[in-house]
């Protein structure tokens, strides 16, 4: 009996610690950024009503702020260049209306779904006092982006270049930038302030350019269906000439609600290209001494359907058929041995399969979030999924129906988010495998986890994350790919692969301080991380660094990154340590992604935890 008391006691004890973990996963107080937004609407000291849940919506205002406003250095007149949203394309978006009874779960899904559209900087929902104690007032405020702009991303590093002589001494090495990847998009990402976007598309490799288009228009016809559309052109720098190109285009409805019960999408695409693979501008040598260039033809095309169960408890079973034609061509250079070039071909150019599967898929999710600032981005509010997460997607493939393979494949994963205070901790687990006729099997075991750190003093946070991905039956030859500027950083883009690989860092990240009302911020990081063809057989590379972090929130909620980063580990065969002591980044993002669930997607997208190598 004294048994069972302590073990009811023990157990009534991790309930109201997971009970006050939890409760914190819905209070977030409004940062400086957001509280100027609410002052310039609202008037300073404003009165709130705190409790405003169950009371009947007396009023929903909707306030357009501007993009730039009498705090950035750039003049007012400036506005007049951009088409700010339309209030009617900010209310369809809503979820709670008049006359309903205000709901904190509607209201901060509205919050979640407005910050993932990119013309919005600045989400805010204020609720005030109505005319009677048991009415609210609801003030909807939202602060657009630039939407008519040049649009960028690019990676790149330092690398040595001329040698200045000094008078005394040695001469002194001067670093001259290198360019990796270049994107400029061209783009109105509001057109007449309805969110639609349309634009150009240039991108800029070592080996290529690019020219094409994109669009997107959303909510067709006042419906909750969107389209998509997009192609390039590539062309070959030295050659001047055509060589492949990309297209894709997509019919599709998303569940923007927890209360949304059908969503499908239909769609289809390619890519034609000659691939070459580069590290830092030199081109990828490998063990064979074949540079690593094969020709690519990727056809991908379905339909699928979606219907969703629950509120608190999420279910969502999607059925569907696709199809994915796979083709890679390499031809021996006339200075490779036909031994080399054998070996360069079982072991580095991806083998072609073509796959026509009918597919079925449940998703498990609970409906909780978490309402934090300063991970992925700076000053702005930031929402991630709390609880429990499962998923399996099962589907066939008969060689007598097209497909290359007779195969039964199976998808599964496996997570779990537990809020602390203002971080959380996650893990997560995936397993993936294609049992195939005649041994050619395709399997992946990977995990991961994330630790957000509560905010320390106010004013920084530590993320430390790591990533395990085994390709343990690899009939595609698929290659995973480490270095450059995501980790471990300081060594070569891409010049680790192989079929199995780990990387792991512990990053210091600081809150933002405002400088020219743009954001500006700190990190500084070690990192770690290896690539082999086996996990035993992985050698891990250390780094550290430090860097800068800084949000326009004029122009989008992504920070730019600016990082240092010192190898720690000595190069290896394949020059994997910087020329210069240390390398500088410079790109959009983090340097690593929060781990989630990353089912198949069929116009594409990578399914593993750490970079696919091409």
């Amino acid at each position: 009996m004294l048994r069972l008391r302590r073990l009811r006691a023990r157990v009534c004890a991790w309930g109201l610690a997971a009970f006050a973990l939890a409760s914190t996963a819905w209070g977030l107080e409004n940062s400086e950024l957001e509280e100027r937004a609410i002052a310039r609407v609202l008037g300073e000291g404003v009165t709130r009503d705190r409790a405003p849940g169950g009371k009947r919506i007396e009023s929903v205002q909707v306030a357009r702020l501007a993009v730039f406003d009498d705090d950035d250095p750039v003049p007012d007149f400036v506005n007049a260049l951009h088409a700010q949203t339309r209030e009617r394309v900010i209310r369809r978006e809503l979820l709670f209306h008049a006359g309903e009874r205000y709901s904190l779960e509607r209201v901060q899904e509205t919050i979640r779904n407005l910050q993932a559209l990119p013309q919005f900087g600045v989400v805010v929902v204020v609720a005030l006092p109505g005319s009677t104690a048991d009415r609210v007032q609801v003030v909807v405020i939202v602060r657009d982006v630039w939407s008519l702009r040049l649009a960028y991303d690019f990676q790149g590093t330092f690398e040595r270049g001329r040698r200045l002589p000094l008078a005394v001494g040695p001469s002194l090495p001067i670093p001259k930038p290198s360019v990796n990847y270049l994107a400029i998009n061209p783009v109105e990402t509001n057109l007449l302030g309805t969110r639609t976007q349309a634009g150009g598309i240039f991108t800029l490799q070592p080996d290529r350019y690019s020219l094409g288009a994109s669009a997107l228009h959303p909510r067709v016809l006042g419906s909750k269906v969107d389209t998509s559309a997009q192609g390039r052109v590539f062309v070959n720098l030295d050659s001047g000439r055509a060589e492949g190109s990309t297209a894709s285009l997509a019919v599709y409805r998303q569940l923007l609600a927890l209360s949304d019960e059908w969503a499908f999408l239909a769609g289809a695409g390619w890519l034609v290209e000659q691939t070459r693979v580069f590290s830092d501008r030199t081109p990828f040598i490998t063990r064979s001494g074949v540079p690593l260039a094969y020709h690519t033809s990727i056809q991908r095309g379905g339909a699928e359907v979606t219907r969703s169960f629950g509120r608190e408890l999420k279910f969502d079973l999607t059925a569907g058929l696709e199809v994915n034609r796979r083709r890679f061509e390499a031809r021996p250079r006339p200075e490779d041995s036909s031994e080399a070039f054998a070996q360069f071909l079982a072991r580095d150019v991806p083998v072609s399969d073509t796959r026509l599967s009918p597919f079925v898929q449940l998703e498990h999710r609970t409906a909780r979030f978490l309402a934090t600032r300063d991970v992925e981005t700076l000053a702005l509010q930031e929402s991630f999924a709390l609880g429990q997460v499962a998923a399996l997607r099962a589907y066939p493939a008969a060689r007598g129906v097209g497909s290359s393979r007779d195969l039964l494949g199976a998808v599964a994963w496996l997570g779990y988010t537990l809020p602390w205070q203002d971080g959380f901790v996650r893990a997560i687990a995936s397993t993936s495998a294609e049992a195939a006729n005649e041994a050619k099997h395709q399997a992946t075991a990977q995990g991961a986890l994330r630790v957000v750190s509560p905010r320390l003093g106010g004013f920084a946070r530590v993320v430390v994350d790591g990533a395990l991905v085994s390709v343990y039956r690899n009939y595609l030859n698929r290659r995973l790919a480490l270095g450059g500027d995501t980790r471990p950083r300081g060594y070569r883009s891409a010049s680790m692969r192989g079929s199995s690989a780990f990387a792991a860092t512990a990053e210091l990240r600081t809150s933002s301080v405002n400088v020219l009302s743009a954001r500006v911020g700190l990190a500084a990081f070690y990192d770690v991380g290896g690539v082999d063809e086996t996990v035993a057989e992985i050698r891990l590379k250390h780094s550290l660094g430090a860097g800068v972090r800084v949000l326009f929130p004029q122009l989008n909620r992504q920070v730019f990154r600016l990082d240092w980063a010192a190898p720690l580990s000595a190069a290896d065969g394949f020059r994997s340590a910087q020329p210069l002591p240390g390398a500088v980044y410079f790109t959009f993002g983090q340097a690593f992604d929060t781990p989630r669930v990353k089912l198949p997607e069929i116009l594409g997208s990578e399914t593993t935890l750490l970079e696919v190598a091409p």
